[in-house]
């Protein structure tokens, strides 16, 4: 009667060996069965985030389910302790803590109810299988041939721990830096790793910067560049290995073996086996021999972060009661050191050795997606004009076409307000730029230098009155600008070499003069013609001249000028494209310049016509709303 299965023990224990990273826990007899068991369930987990769960089980004084029964053909199972011995499988970065410290529970001294915290952050998504290994001390009543202590008995429970792909993107298994993975240009970055299995057990890394170069090195030396648009993706698989007991090699057996019924000297021989009882694991014997014992392809795994392991030699005897309880020759601690793959052992009894290697355990790899967004392809500024008069306006253009960005027009060092079109009408005098943003990346580039320079006329009159003087006999402009210059007419000819604001009078006839800023000969000014007899000066052939807007388009708030010769009232009008009157108003006694602020602004965007009259005469212009 080596085995009683406990069936009742399908515990879930997703746990390792008692960590100080979990807190405690209070036992809940929440959802217990009586027949014993568990009392709740774990969790699904996620990788990169933290896991926690409490458990309780429930372990009554005496088994009586049937199908226990039938394994021993008895009336009842006494439970007297239970020993959680190891868990293997974990995924890397849980723990536990159990409420009894040594994970031994006393059930006949009231041991009946017990729990373990679960915690930690799991490092790799997956299906992990889980091994919980467990040693029971058992009495079965009532056999056929009586009350049997069948001894220790090892048993194991599997099951599997869910742990979820992390959805968050985070990245746990290394760093880089600086701590910057997306510019709009490029990227230097080093980078570390972060994690390494337990100790003794080795690790091993696998880089791939998305560049075409790979490293193995926990650290990889310098710094890697990151400068053509688009995702590199760079990435490190940690893997951890964990180690295997292969073989057990015993070069003899002196003692620890005799003085019972089957072996009485140690001139008779022992019937060895071994026992690793946190690993759950004990061999068949080996019948009547006590050197040169090799128990081969064990491939017991040892859980991560093992340093050393304990390994019991047994002599197999017949048992209670035609027989003696087996005996327990040593007990051996087999350390297991990196770069080693044999630990030897040895007492007053027996003496030998364990070979041990690595497999793999588990990987997890993480991505780091280096974005490198580029930017707007450098925009060029076209304008009709380089050159204006003042009071008009140019149309600036951007090319290449863009979608989903943002426009910023700057003259000089000064954002223009407002302007966040491709299109700007500029009027002042300056250097344009445009700046070009992305409004997904955020990545923006400016127009290319030289900027657009737009040059804008000096001041210039706003009227071009011709004046006579009989006293002496001259004509003058009034007003007339130092900036400015004129070119006069007498009867239809250019007067050569007179360009100021005042010429002689070449006698009777009709004179006239145009204006030019200097510097600019397309933005001139014509004065009205002007008759000169000899008694003096006629008037203009119109009452109303040299109406001019400004700016022209504009967004409905303008300046209107012109000069009125007859004293008088003066009538302004807007009409519209249908020939609506939609803007009125009246300027009494006006002579000379007229100078008028209009605002049509709340009126559709179109073009209307300018409508100046007095009694003597009237003056249109054509507006542009924009």
């Amino acid at each position: 009667m080596k085995k009683i299965l406990l069936l009742w023990m399908s515990v879930v224990f997703l746990a390792s060996a008692a960590s100080a990273q979990c807190v405690g826990c209070v036992p809940s007899t929440a959802g217990c069965n009586p027949n014993g068991g568990i009392c709740g369930h774990s969790v699904v987990g996620m990788a990169n985030h933290p896991y926690t769960t409490n458990i309780s089980f429930y372990m009554p004084k005496r088994l009586n389910d049937p199908a226990i029964l039938s394994q021993c053909s008895c009336n009842e199972v006494d439970l007297h302790t239970i020993k959680i011995t190891g868990v293997g499988g974990l995924p890397t970065g849980v723990n536990a803590t159990f409420d009894h410290a040594n994970q031994t529970y006393d059930v006949q001294a009231g041991d009946s109810l017990g729990c373990a915290n679960f915690c930690g952050t799991p490092l790799a998504p997956g299906i992990y299988p889980i091994t919980v290994y467990i040693e029971a001390h058992v009495l079965a009543v009532g056999t056929p041939i009586g009350n049997v202590d069948p001894g220790p008995q090892n048993q194991t429970y599997k099951d599997t721990m869910i742990i979820l792909p992390d959805t968050s993107g985070a990245i746990s298994s290394f760093n880089y830096t600086p701590h910057v993975k997306l510019d709009c240009d490029s990227l230097r970055l080093g980078f570390n790793a972060l994690l390494s299995a337990p100790s003794p057990n080795p690790t091993s890394y696998e880089w791939n910067f998305g560049s075409g170069q790979t490293s193995t090195a926990v650290n990889p030396a310098g710094t890697y560049s990151y400068n053509t648009p688009g995702i590199h993706p760079v990435s490190l698989r940690t893997i951890f290995y964990q180690y295997r007991v292969k073989q057990v090699h015993v070069y003899t057996i002196s003692g620890g073996y005799t003085g019972d019924i089957e072996e009485l000297t140690t001139v008779q021989n022992p019937d060895p086996y071994i026992k690793f009882t946190s690993l759950g694991y004990t061999s068949g014997n080996v019948s009547d021999t006590k050197t040169n014992i090799n128990y081969n392809n064990l491939n017991l795994l040892l859980p991560m972060g093992t340093s050393s392991t304990s390994m019991e030699l047994w002599d197999a005897d017949n048992g209670p009661p035609f027989g003696s309880q087996d005996d327990l020759i040593g007990t051996y601690n087999i350390n297991i050191i990196n770069g080693l793959d044999t630990a030897y052992w040895a007492s007053g009894n027996a003496s030998g050795f364990v070979v041990y290697d690595t497999v793999f355990a588990n990987s997890f790899t993480d991505t780091l997606k280096v974005n490198i967004e580029g930017r707007p392809a450098t925009p060029l500024v076209l304008t009709a004009s380089d050159s204006l008069c003042k009071g008009d306006s140019t149309r600036m253009v951007i090319t290449p076409m863009y979608s989903n960005v943002q426009y910023e027009w700057w003259r000089d060092s000064v954002f223009i307000l407002a302007a966040t079109d491709s299109v700007y009408w500029a009027k002042d005098d300056g250097n344009y730029r445009v700046r070009i943003t992305n409004l997904a990346t955020g990545c923006s580039t400016v127009s290319d230098t030289p900027y657009t320079k737009l040059n804008v006329s000096g001041p210039i009159p706003y009227s071009a009155n011709v004046v006579y003087s009989n006293g002496n006999h001259t004509l003058f402009l009034n007003p007339f600008s130092a900036t400015s210059y004129a070119e006069w007419y007498f009867n239809g000819t250019l007067i050569t070499g007179q360009n100021g604001g005042t010429i002689p009078s070449l006698g009777p006839g009709v004179y006239k003069a145009v204006i030019y800023p200097v510097g600019f000969p397309q933005c001139s000014l014509t004065s009205a013609d002007v008759t000169v007899t000899n008694v003096g000066i006629t008037e203009a052939a119109e009452d109303i001249y040299d109406l001019s807007v400004f700016p022209n388009p504009n967004n409905g708030s303008f300046t209107l000028r012109a000069n009125v010769i007859t004293l008088g009232d003066v009538s302004v009008k807007i009409i519209d494209m249908l020939g609506r009157d939609v803007y009125q108003k009246t300027l009494t006694n006006q002579n000379g310049e007229v100078v008028q602020n209009i605002d049509i602004s709340g009126l559709a965007k179109d073009v209307y016509t300018v409508q100046v009259s007095s009694s003597m005469g009237q003056a249109t212009k054509r507006v542009v709303v924009k």
